[in-house]
Order: C-alpha cells, then sequence, then structure tokens
C-alpha cells in the first residue's frame, strides 16, 4: 500500500495529511467501482423485472379509463357524479398518452374541454428568473461585485472616495487571489510531472530489444501517459514505487514544501473522483427513487430497488382490486359519492 510508513506518532502533519489523502482516495475509488456495478446491475433489473410489472400497471390502468366511460355513457349517474367521472377521465386519459398510449387521445378529447392537439399548441409558462433575481443570485465575488451601486452618484465626494478606495482594494485583492491559485496549479502540475517523466525515462520502449517486453512497456506508457492526463498522482506514485522501490523511501524523505503540492495535487484528483461519484449516484437515484447522497453501496441501491419491484407488485394487486370493485356501478357512485375535483 502507498504510505509514509513510519509510526503515526513520528510523522507531520503533513505527512499525516498525505496518508489520509491516500487512504480517502482508495475508498473513493472503491466506492465508485462498486456503484458503477450496481448501475450495470439494475439496469439488467428494470428491464426484466420492472418493465413488465409497469406495461401491465399501465394496461390495467387503460381499463379503468373504460371502465369509467362504460359508467358515463351508462345513463345510470346524476350530473353531479359525471363532472367528476368526466375529469377522472381525462386526467387519467391525459397522463396515460403522455406515457405513449395514443389510442387513449380520442378518449381525452371527448371528455376534455379543449382537445389534445390545442393542449400541446398552447404556450408554456414560463418559470425562469427576471434578470433582477438572477442579480440577486450572482456570487458576491463576481465581477458585479464591483459595479457602482445605483445611487453612487447622489453620493457626496467623501463618500465616493471611499467607495473607490474600497473597490481598488478588492479588486486588488482578487487579483491576487486569483495569480497565487494559478501559481499553485503549476507548481502542483510540475510535481505530477515530474513523477511522469521519471516513469517515462524508465518505462521508454524504445530502449528496449526484446519484442515481448517492448509491447510490455508501450501498453505500461500508455497507462502512464493516461493518468498523467487525469492528474491521477496516486496511480503515477504507484507506478513509480513499482519502478523503483526505493520510492517508498524517498516518500518519507519528502520535504514540507514538496509534500504540500503533493498533496494539492491528491486534494485535486479527490475533489474529481468526488464529482464523478455524485455523477453515477445521480445516476442510480433515477433508478432507486431515493436521494443520490443516500446511495453509498451497491446493497443500498439494490435493496431500495427491490422496494420498487415490491411497490410495483403492490400498485398492480391494487389496481385490479380497484378493476373489480367500479365494475359494479353502485360502488363507483360510492366513491365519486365522495371524491372531491381539486382545486386549480
Amino acid at each position: 500500500m502507498l504510505r509514509i510508513g513510519q509510526p503515526k506518532s513520528a510523522l507531520n502533519k503533513k505527512q499525516q495529511e498525505f496518508n489520509t489523502l491516500i487512504d480517502t482516495i482508495e475508498k473513493t475509488e472503491a466506492t465508485i467501482a462498486d456503484l458503477h456495478r450496481a448501475f450495470s446491475h439494475l439496469l439488467q433489473r428494470a428491464d426484466q423485472e420492472l418493465k413488465p410489472l409497469t406495461a401491465e400497471y399501465q394496461t390495467h390502468r387503460v381499463e379503468v379509463v373504460r371502465i369509467m366511460e362504460s359508467a358515463y355513457k351508462s345513463d345510470l349517474l346524476r350530473k353531479a357524479y359525471l363532472t367528476k367521472l368526466a375529469y377522472l377521465i381525462s386526467e387519467n386519459s391525459l397522463d396515460l398518452i403522455r406515457q405513449g398510449v395514443e389510442e387513449l387521445i380520442p378518449v381525452f378529447d371527448q371528455y376534455n374541454d379543449i382537445s389534445y392537439e390545442a393542449l400541446l399548441k398552447q404556450p408554456l409558462e414560463s418559470n425562469e428568473e427576471t434578470a433582477e433575481e438572477i442579480q440577486e443570485d450572482l456570487p458576491q465575488n463576481s465581477k458585479t461585485a464591483f459595479q457602482d451601486p445605483s445611487n453612487f452618484y447622489e453620493w457626496d465626494e467623501e463618500e465616493q472616495l471611499r467607495w473607490k478606495t474600497e473597490k481598488r482594494r478588492m479588486q486588488a485583492e482578487e487579483q491576487k487571489e486569483a495569480a497565487r491559485q494559478i501559481l499553485d496549479r503549476h507548481k502542483t502540475s510540475r510535481a505530477v510531472r515530474s513523477i511522469y517523466l521519471d516513469l517515462v525515462k524508465a518505462y521508454h520502449p524504445d530502449l528496449e530489444r526484446d519484442e515481448n517486453e517492448k509491447l510490455k512497456k508501450t501498453a505500461l506508457i500508455q497507462e502512464i501517459t493516461a493518468a498523467y492526463q487525469k492528474n491521477n498522482l496516486l496511480e503515477l506514485l504507484k507506478m513509480q514505487i513499482v519502478t523503483d522501490h526505493s520510492a517508498e523511501v524517498t516518500l518519507e524523505n519528502l520535504t514540507k514544501n514538496e509534500l504540500t503540492y503533493y498533496n494539492k495535487a491528491l486534494k485535486q484528483q479527490l475533489e474529481y473522483l468526488d464529482n464523478e461519484k455524485v455523477l453515477i449516484q445521480n445516476q442510480l437515484a433515477g433508478l432507486c427513487h431515493i436521494p443520490p447522497q443516500h446511495i453509498q453501496s451497491f446493497n443500498i441501491a439494490d435493496i431500495q430497488f427491490n422496494s420498487i419491484v415490491n411497490q410495483a407488485k403492490s400498485e398492480i394487486k391494487n389496481i385490479k382490486h380497484i378493476i373489480t370493485v367500479w365494475k359494479d356501478i353502485t360502488r363507483l357512485k360510492a366513491y365519486l359519492k365522495t371524491y372531491q375535483i381539486p382545486e386549480n
């Protein structure tokens, strides 16, 4: 394992941070691999288990619409019930049409005030923020933070001078911080590049006469280059130790300054991995129907998906019961008696 190997009590803060970052990166990589395995597994389960259940449930929903339509045309319901029934037929038909059951478009057209085609042509209500709302949401360190207030010219000269002085100070601070970050990134990249160049020298295939070894080294150089392009310091360090076992001793002899930039490179790598983890968690959340941050392992995702499958089976059982009950128009009337159309 890649660690600075002295007893923990003998390590300084930078060395301890280095080891902690390595541990965290390795655990995060393992979690990401586990979540990718879960995603592939659940995609297969969704196709084999959930898709047929969804199709069956949809078929039963269409049957419910047909039962309600038949009851509407039976002349056995008074107007108040017919109004409620028309609403239910319209809403359920629209939902099913949006799921691809286009055979219900004529049904929707018959029981709704406007046709489905006309509904599609209605302009969508815009929920975009106004320019003022967007302006309020901008971070304070953005360029707009340095814009003069709208009532600037109403201030007296002393207030205007104080504002301009503070504005220049803030701009200078921001420029200084930006320059520092660029320098840090440059030094961090230089640390990664230094290891990369050492590895390229050690494994350069052109120096190898044996063809088999040359092929092996060519493949290894490709791995090294891929790790370098991803700024993957951890992987490069592992390769360096494989190349030269004295590198383990070298790690212990790194200066605090060198460790500072190694640690920054590892933090960048961890940030990249955290983003990758969030991405796969978001993909799994779409399959598991729970917040992405709750999905931390294959088992959690699989157990949650079991709940979704069981819920689908329960909903099918329930809608089958509704079909049986509503075929008796007196029992459908009993439901309509207490049903209230939602207020817009």
